[in-house]
């Protein structure tokens, strides 16, 4: 058993979490509509970054953390359970991408 982000991980709750929680589904879906509102042209991006981007980035980081915290890892191993949902992937993948638009940007 394991606590990571207030839950207490038990071997069938760490089966459950291999699947997609609505918490990982909302982020997985808020993570999607950022990186369409990020294809958008350099002007647009770095326009962008300057309103939202200082204030962003430490929600991105834990976007990316909530992913791969290394006790929820530790916990899965010791319950023989691997993989990380598919929502949490998506996240993981569509937050990359505007790190990707962001690194771009002069200003940032």
């Amino acid at each position: 058993m394991a606590l990571c982000y207030g839950i207490t991980f038990t071997p069938d709750l760490l089966i459950a979490e291999t699947e997609s929680t609505d918490s990982d589904h909302e982020i997985a879906f808020i993570c999607t509509a950022l990186e369409m509102v990020h294809r958008a042209t350099d002007q647009g991006i770095d326009e962008a970054f300057n309103e939202i981007g200082k204030e962003f980035l430490p929600m991105i980081v834990q976007v990316i953390e909530r992913s791969y915290d290394p006790e929820e890892i530790q916990a899965r191993l010791a319950a023989r359970v691997t993989g990380v949902s598919k929502d949490r992937k998506i996240a993981v993948q569509k937050i990359t991408k505007v790190l990707a638009a962001y690194s771009l940007v002069p200003s940032a």
